[in-house]
C-alpha cells in the first residue's frame, strides 16, 4: 500500500530595507459578532465564520434542520433579511499604514457592508473575494461593522422577471451563489446567508503581496518540482526576500532575493 504525506506551505516575504519587517499586517474581524433579524431588536451571539441557520441552531432558537421535517418548516429563514453586528479597536499606530484595506473572503450573498456608518460595499457574489480601501472610513479606538444579507429570494425572482423569458436550470441561474443551496437530490433547500469565511484588516506601506499559488512541474518516484508564482502590488522599486517554510516543523524549504519593481 502507498503512504503519502500532505505539506502545508508558509510563504513569507520581507523588505530587505525595513530591518526585515513583514510587508503585510492583518488583523482578523472574527470575534464579537452579534446577529438578528432585520426589524427585530432581540440580538444573539454569531459565529464566524458561519451561516445564519447554523447561528439560530447554535442558540438554540430553531430545531435541528436536517432532523425529520424541520427543512419544510424553517425555510422562513432563507425568505427573511438578516443584520450582523461587531465592533474592533485600532490603536494609532495601526492607522499610521499608508494602505488600509477590509477583505471580506467570502459573504453569502447579497450583502450591505456598512463601515463606522458609512455603505463601503453592496455584494453580490458568494463566490467572490472582496477587498475594499477603507484607511479614511477607520478611527483610532472603536470601530463598528454591520453587515445587512438581504433574502436572496428577492433578487431572483426580480431578475426573472426583468429577463422576460425562462433559462434553464430555474431559479439558481440568476445569482452567484452556490445551487444545491436552492435544494438538489442529495441535499435540502436551505437558503444560507451569512459570513461563511474570515474577515480581516490588510495594512501595509509600499508593497502588498497577493494572489501566491503552487504548480507542479514534474514529479519523478522521490521528488517533485514546485512553481510558486505570486503578484506583488507596489509603490517604489526595492530589494525583498522571501521564504518558503513547511508548517508545523519549522523548516525553510526556499529562501531567495529579488527585486519588487514599482
Amino acid at each position: 500500500m502507498k503512504s503519502f504525506s500532505i505539506i502545508i506551505f508558509l510563504v513569507v516575504i520581507f523588505s530587505c530595507n525595513n530591518n526585515s519587517k513583514q510587508l503585510i499586517d492583518k488583523i482578523y474581524l472574527d470575534i464579537n459578532w452579534t446577529f438578528n433579524k432585520v426589524g427585530e431588536e432581540s440580538a444573539y451571539n454569531a459565529y464566524v465564520p458561519g451561516t445564519i441557520q447554523t447561528d439560530l441552531w447554535k442558540n438554540k432558537l430553531i430545531s435541528d434542520p436536517y432532523y425529520g421535517c424541520n427543512e419544510i418548516d424553517l425555510q422562513w429563514i432563507g425568505e427573511s433579511d438578516w443584520c450582523y453586528k461587531s465592533k474592533f479597536v485600532l490603536k494609532e499606530e495601526d492607522l499610521i499604514k499608508d494602505n488600509i484595506s477590509i477583505v471580506f473572503e467570502g459573504l453569502d450573498t447579497y450583502a450591505k457592508v456598512i463601515l463606522n456608518g458609512t455603505i463601503v460595499l453592496n455584494a453580490n457574489n458568494m463566490h467572490h473575494k472582496w477587498v475594499v480601501p477603507c484607511k479614511d472610513i477607520l478611527v483610532s479606538g472603536e470601530n463598528t461593522i454591520e453587515i445587512v444579507f438581504e433574502s436572496p429570494v428577492k433578487y431572483y425572482e426580480k431578475d426573472s422577471i426583468n429577463l422576460d423569458y425562462e433559462i434553464p436550470g430555474g431559479k439558481w441561474a440568476y445569482t452567484r451563489k452556490a445551487a444545491y443551496h436552492y435544494g438538489w437530490d442529495w441535499a435540502p433547500s436551505f437558503l444560507t446567508m451569512g459570513i461563511i469565511k474570515p474577515i480581516y484588516l490588510i495594512l501595509w506601506d509600499n508593497h502588498y503581496p497577493k494572489d501566491f499559488y503552487f504548480t507542479t512541474v514534474n514529479v519523478e518516484p522521490n521528488i517533485a518540482t514546485l512553481k510558486l508564482s505570486f503578484d506583488i502590488e507596489s509603490k517604489i522599486k526595492e530589494e525583498a526576500n522571501i521564504k518558503v517554510s513547511q508548517i508545523g516543523r519549522n523548516k525553510i524549504l526556499f529562501e531567495n532575493s529579488f527585486l519588487i519593481d514599482s
